[in-house]
């Protein structure tokens, strides 16, 4: 997957609202009827949604700043956030724009909610330079639930401005 990285470019999704971290200061297009959650679970803020469809709020996209006490690059974070994939694709660099970034993706399985079953979880990560580190934003959906949002975690990378 490439984003095209010239400008900021208008969400192929309505009712866009630009999200601005009251911690941190990046900002972002979102859905502005996705839910937002900040400082959880060590993101920065995690949107959670669609909230209507056949499947509600089952795709996550979380922000976390990281810096080089954390992980010694991207390729460090790459190679620990892949041990325990079911699959990975090998991370390639990109260019969304604003600064350099890196891109892979991977899939895992995971009990269902409320199930003995398990399902297959699609994750797609960019690793966005910023001073002193980085940033990763984590798209994290059931497998069968990717077409409903997957095309917003674009929007959102692509729309993504680094902390000042």
């Amino acid at each position: 997957m490439t984003l095209a990285a010239c400008s900021r470019t208008a969400p192929s999704f309505p009712g866009a609202v630009t999200y601005r971290s009251q911690s941190d200061g990046f900002s972002c297009d979102v859905p502005g009827d996705w839910r937002a959650l900040e400082n959880q679970a060590g993101s920065l803020a995690t949107f959670f949604g669609p909230p209507a469809g056949a499947h509600p709020d089952s795709a996550s996209i979380a922000v976390y700043r990281y810096t080089q006490a954390d992980f010694a690059g991207p390729e460090d974070y790459y190679r620990r956030e892949t041990l325990s994939a079911a699959s990975s694709v090998p991370m390639i660099q990109e260019d969304v724009g604003r600064a350099d970034a890196y891109y892979f993706s991977m899939e895992s399985k995971r009990p269902k909610v409320h199930s003995t079953q398990f399902e297959k979880i699609k994750e797609e990560d960019y690793l966005i330079s910023a001073k002193g580190g980085f940033y990763a934003l984590v798209y994290m959906c059931p497998d069968d639930a990717v077409s409903e949002s997957e095309s917003v975690f674009r929007d959102v990378v692509q729309s993504f401005t680094p902390a000042r």
